[in-house]
């Protein structure tokens, strides 16, 4: 990402494609995650200190077990979701009570992971209550 930026202000990358160059820049960065994944290299994150266990999840909201947030703080929070990818989806949230988040800002990408598993869950919900 940074080279492209470096390129486009040296005016070295006029002549190409945008769209092509952030494609290459983007598939190069999957080729290093999933290169880092067949190794077993482990992510490094920056420890976030504490970890709390979630009641329920919806699609902007979340709702903890524990009472620890201050209301109408803002925070920020790595969520782990049991889907292929198995990779965090950052989040910043804003307490709403100490108990309950409101999801502020989550990227476009882990919106839709994030959007698909809480509507994958609502439909086995919904077909469990119908079978019983």
């Amino acid at each position: 990402g940074q080279w492209l930026k470096m390129a486009y202000a040296r005016g070295e990358a006029q002549e190409s494609d945008r769209l092509l160059l952030t494609l290459l820049v983007e598939l190069h960065r999957k080729v290093d995650r999933l290169e880092k994944l067949i190794k077993g290299d482990p992510v490094k994150l920056l420890d976030l200190g504490q970890a709390i266990e979630v009641d329920w999840l919806g699609f902007e909201h979340i709702k903890f077990n524990t009472p620890t947030l201050e209301t109408d703080q803002i925070y920020y929070a790595r969520a782990y979701l049991p889907t292929l990818t198995n990779q965090p989806i950052p989040l910043f949230l804003r307490a709403l009570n100490p108990t309950l988040a409101h999801i502020e800002r989550i990227h476009e990408r882990d919106a839709k992971e994030w959007d698909g598993y809480i509507f994958a869950r609502e439909r086995m919900g919904i077909q469990e209550a119908r079978r019983s």
